[in-house]
């Protein structure tokens, strides 16, 4: 697009000097589509040569400046099958995001459930049913492509964390409320901005002060930037981050989740 509009001021901006303009970095967080209001991004003029644009992810139905995009994973990451995930079939977390995912028979676990009390009685389960191995990166895609599995009761085994419906654990940045303060849960959503702070902490962006952040410490940023093939934070913009950890509050009372683990997060660039 060439085009957004900044909710804070009300005024369409033009890409090409939209990092120029005053208070860039707020207005950058508050950006939606002209035409359907739908959640907007900015990215900088990139080292290829790729042009500064602005993008929407996702543009409403029919939207007249909605245009396909890549969508897929990047060159070489060996992306999952596009099956949708069925009712009856548990879902077991495989945090390898290099390795194959299956599907096999289910036995009965030990372990507690979450703390936050919305676990469906993790090890309680006697029926022996399929079980669904799934990475990271296939649990993004069904959570951006499919209202019905956000919305699922399907069993969802995190180890070491417990089993959770899909409906309940997966929360979208857009939803997170006070109530999530110390949950573990599977955060997820659009990040229009990255910014790298003087600590050379990278921080991923859902929104205003108000809303949600995902923190990456400086030692795991380099491993991450292979692993997804980015060259710089600016290609981050407008891509969708599912991360699964701890809701934390600052002392500022910025809400955030911290990236402990790599394998434990995925990205889907724009």
């Amino acid at each position: 697009m060439e085009s957004a509009l900044c909710t804070l001021d009300n005024i369409t901006y033009t890409a090409t000097n939209f990092n120029q303009v005053d208070g860039f970095e707020d207005k950058r967080k508050n950006l939606v589509c002209t035409e359907c209001n739908g959640p907007a991004f900015f990215r900088g003029p990139t080292r290829n040569g790729r042009e500064a644009c602005f993008g929407a992810r996702p543009h409403a139905e029919g939207c007249a400046l909605a245009t396909l995009e890549h969508d897929g994973p990047p060159a070489g990451h060996g992306d999952e099958g596009d099956e949708i995930f069925t009712t009856g079939q548990r879902i077991v977390v495989d945090f390898n995001y290099g390795a194959l995912e299956t599907v096999e028979a289910t036995q009965p676990v030990g372990g507690q459930a979450n703390a936050c009390n919305i676990g469906v009685g993790y090890g309680q389960a006697v029926a022996i049913r399929q079980n669904m191995t799934r990475r990271m990166s296939s649990l993004l895609r069904s959570l951006i492509e499919t209202a019905e599995f956000r919305r699922s009761t399907q069993i969802i085994e995190i180890a070491g964390e417990g089993e959770f419906t899909v409906g309940d654990f997966f929360v979208n940045f857009s939803e997170v409320t006070g109530n999530h303060i110390n949950c573990f849960r599977g955060y997820w959503g659009m990040i229009p901005d990255t910014q790298l702070d003087h600590n050379g902490t990278l921080w991923f962006n859902s929104g205003g002060r108000e809303d949600i952040s995902v923190l990456l410490d400086r030692n795991h940023i380099g491993a991450v930037y292979r692993r997804f093939h980015i060259d710089h934070e600016e290609e981050i913009a407008g891509a969708y981050l599912l991360v699964m950890g701890v809701l934390k509050l600052s002392a500022s009372g910025k809400k955030y989740v911290e990236i402990v683990d790599p394998a434990h997060f995925t990205l889907r660039l724009a």
